[in-house]
């Protein structure tokens, strides 16, 4: 039996970022299932406008997450899972007044 000499190596894994919140499998209120309907409905627009599939503006998941957070800033829209920055640059803006307005 022998040993090998441990050699430290810079590790290439970066470490992971905090946890994104994701509405798994939350049930929405009255005042959330107006958000999301609102949503979908400024998704559908948007996609046609677009002409993209729904789903590259953001998936149901991603919507149904957004109406419970509740996000009133762009940075906490980056605290939701399937949100990055390009998808905040492109719709962030939009998103937030909807939340605003409903």
């Amino acid at each position: 039996m022998y040993f090998e000499e441990l050699k430290l190596t810079k590790s290439t894994v970066k470490e992971p970022k905090g946890v994104k919140y994701s509405a798994e499998n939350d049930f929405l209120n009255t005042d959330e299932e107006k958000i999301l309907d609102a949503l979908k409905l400024w998704r559908s627009e948007k996609a046609q406008e677009q002409n993209l599939p729904t789903y590259f503006i953001a998936s149901n998941k991603e919507l149904i997450s957004v109406a419970k957070y509740k996000p009133a800033r762009k940075e906490e829209l980056l605290e939701i899972k399937g949100f990055g920055k390009h998808k905040i640059e492109n719709y962030g803006e939009e998103i937030l007044e909807i939340l605003g307005s409903v």
